[in-house]
């Protein structure tokens, strides 16, 4: 069923959203221009549903490049740190950062910009904006 225009988002719809980012690109990874995308296991376990907690993925480039894949939504403090932690993990050859295209700040670039592996921001449609 569907709600009404107007009514605001119910709590549920709210929590881990950065998953249900993560969700959507990994069952079409083409939108960032990657043959495939698996989750992996987030830097930090979880401390809970309410804050957010970047989602991490892996794929393939176009050229065979294993790419880092780190989905967040909001204003996010731990998305840089935590992808900082996963290239030691992962050795990507490079990162991707997915963000609703809302949420990609100038801040955020230039934060991200100061790790050590190759990194871009890409804003993309999410799956509860069409819900």
């Amino acid at each position: 069923s569907r709600r009404r225009d107007g009514a605001g988002a119910h709590p549920l719809a709210t929590l881990c959203r950065e998953r249900w980012l993560r969700h959507d690109l990994v069952a079409d990874p083409s939108v960032l221009g990657l043959g495939d995308l698996v989750a992996v296991d987030p830097a930090d376990e979880r401390p809970n549903l309410r804050d957010p907690a970047p989602a991490p993925a892996m794929g393939t480039g176009p050229d065979g490049e294993r790419v880092l894949v780190v989905c967040s939504v909001g204003v996010d403090p731990c998305v840089v740190s935590a992808a900082a932690e996963l290239v030691l993990r992962e050795s990507p050859d490079r990162i991707l950062v997915a963000l609703p295209g809302r949420d990609v700040l100038p801040a955020v670039e230039r934060a991200l910009a100061r790790l050590a592996v190759p990194t871009s921001i890409r804003g993309v449609a999410c799956g509860w904006d069409v819900v």
